[in-house]
């Protein structure tokens, strides 16, 4: 997964572990001292040392520290900034700084499976973004997930040096997950995502990333002595690492301890809108993340141009609650998991100032964004419009009028195998369908095409919604 430019530093650093560590991945011989004596004693812009410094400028370094930098770092910064200039300007040092700081403390707590240390398992506590970067992530494979409430790996042992424990909270729920310290990108990118928890009491679900076994499924199991649930993430070869991959394993848990609750996980996305001092919870789901994230954005484009009063209340994965003989809805992360693919491109510039950026098989294919609270996501916001998006050859809006039409609409969530957790899961989707027509629930059905003229059209489904919304509540 982690290229050779993609540097990884620990404590402590000094100049000259700062420039081991950077000539250990460079792929060009050069002799180290040379290198030493031009950058810290005689300053001299050497044709072989220029090259060894664009190499440092375009690299991606992670900092894994517990205390605070070196401060001669500093100094070996302005020399390689002064040097590349080739002349005595001094510039910003960022080029050379670290593009993130990991703060790390140990992790509290251990599993008796896992057979970790628990005093040698360093947890994240905070992680510092210095500058907005491209994250490089690796081949993407989808992996099935099995679900089995008996734990199939009693003798599961990993080396607890090379990982790094991540306590998240999400929908009032900790999870703890375990990650190789060569995927401090996947930190990064997770901690976008969710509200980091350290030192928590108690964690609802343990998941163990890209572990080596010779199994080829991904495994999610149920630990009835400690009453958590363990995910077990299987490491093939280095191409089988990804961000989706984890991402779903860390959803198909909270799904199952939701389900246990009466809660129903699905992908979607929601804003609410106020008209005449009025809010209204839009719930858009679709069977496509690119088609949710286009639809959603193209609402937030229209809201904004016309003075439209919203808000976005969560993007990705909600959960929905029935709760007084209504339906609510409240989210799983605190940031989005944008396909950039369904962005235009001055979208993607206005988000890239709080964005970071995903970058797989040489293509940006995501953008992370801050949204939200911890505490605004887990709030409950009444549903009081279904937008059930679809991709299709023409481009309209047509109203869900039939109880059974909309209970034939199984939510995109295949991220579990398991006939009794499934067919659980469709007798709740029942109960919701029932409980959204008896509160009169305007559902509509929205088909989006991929045509040129796409655009306009859509604008025009936008005015259909809200003439819509307008009727259905009296306004």
């Amino acid at each position: 997964m982690y290229q050779r430019h993609t540097l990884l530093f620990y404590e402590p650093i000094t100049p000259k572990q700062y420039l081991d560590t950077v000539l250990d991945a460079y792929p060009y011989d050069i002799d180290p001292s040379l290198v030493y004596t031009l950058l810290t004693k005689i300053p001299y812009p050497h044709p072989s040392l220029l090259t060894f410094i664009d190499f440092i400028r375009s690299a991606e370094k992670y900092l894994i520290a517990q205390g605070k930098q070196e401060p001669r770092l500093q100094q070996l910064y302005a020399a390689m900034c002064t040097l590349s200039q080739r002349n005595a300007a001094v510039l910003h040092t960022h080029q050379f700084h670290f593009d993130c700081i990991l703060t790390v403390t140990h992790c509290p707590l251990a599993h008796p499976y896992t057979y970790l240390p628990y005093d040698k398992i360093p947890m994240i506590d905070q992680i510092l973004i210095n500058r907005r970067t491209q994250i490089t992530l690796s081949k993407q494979k989808s992996a099935p997930i099995s679900y089995d409430d008996c734990f199939p790996f009693h003798s599961l042992s990993i080396d607890s040096s090379h990982y790094l424990a991540l306590s998240i909270q999400s929908a009032q729920l900790q999870g703890l997950i375990l990650l190789p310290k060569s995927l401090a990108c996947y930190i990064t990118a997770i901690s976008s995502l969710y509200s980091l928890n350290s030192k928590p009491a108690h964690h609802n679900f343990l998941l163990l990333y890209g572990i080596q076994m010779p199994n080829s499924q991904n495994v999610i199991t149920y630990d009835r002595n400690y009453k958590q649930l363990i995910g077990c993430s299987i490491k093939q070869t280095e191409d089988t690492y990804s961000l989706d991959e984890c991402l779903n394993m860390i959803a198909a848990m909270i799904s199952i301890i939701k389900l246990k609750q009466q809660d129903y996980v699905t992908a979607s996305a929601m804003l609410e809108l106020a008209l005449q001092d009025q809010r209204h919870g839009i719930l858009m789901c679709a069977d496509s993340d690119q088609i949710q994230s286009t639809f959603t954005d193209a609402c937030i484009s229209y809201f904004h141009k016309h003075g439209l009063p919203y808000q976005a209340v969560f993007e990705n994965y909600s959960i929905l609650h029935l709760l007084d003989e209504a339906v609510y809805a409240s989210g799983m992360q605190i940031g989005s998991y944008i396909h950039t693919a369904s962005l235009s491109k001055e979208s993607i510039l206005e988000k890239l100032i709080a964005a970071v950026l995903i970058n797989e098989q040489t293509k940006n294919t995501h953008l992370l964004m801050p949204l939200t609270t911890y505490e605004h996501s887990c709030s409950f916001h009444k549903v009081h419009v279904l937008c059930m998006l679809e991709q299709g050859a023409k481009q309209q809006l047509t109203l869900i009028q039939s109880l059974a039409e909309l209970e034939q609409y199984q939510l995109k969530h295949e991220l579990f195998i398991g006939r009794k957790l499934n067919e659980q899961r469709y007798q709740l989707w029942k109960s919701i369908c029932k409980v959204l027509f008896l509160n009169n629930t305007l559902i509509v059905k929205i088909t989006l095409s991929k045509r040129r003229t796409a655009s306009v059209q859509m604008k025009k489904i936008i005015q259909q919604l809200i003439v819509l919304i307008e009727r259905q509540y009296d306004m």
